[in-house]
């Protein structure tokens, strides 16, 4: 039952060829500052879980918010 709910959901999807590229678009996006903040190369990226990816882009963007508190905080 639940792969007959699953497949209709997921088939118009994909037919959605708008949130399809918009979907590329935020992945490359996405893919492309993990290279230049983490300075990891694009084979390791491509080789990298989808949960750590996300967790290392969300990680790094804390880290940089942070920086950017404390430097304010400094010139305060």
């Amino acid at each position: 039952m639940w792969i007959s709910i699953w497949f209709p959901s997921s088939f118009a999807w994909c037919t959605q060829l708008n949130i399809l590229d918009e979907y590329k678009k935020m992945l490359s996006d996405s893919i492309f500052a993990c290279i230049e903040m983490l300075h990891q190369n694009y084979i390791d990226i491509m080789h990298m879980p989808v949960k750590r990816f996300n967790d290392l882009l969300k990680w790094k963007a804390d880290i940089e918010d942070q920086r950017i508190k404390m430097i304010e905080e400094g010139r305060k």
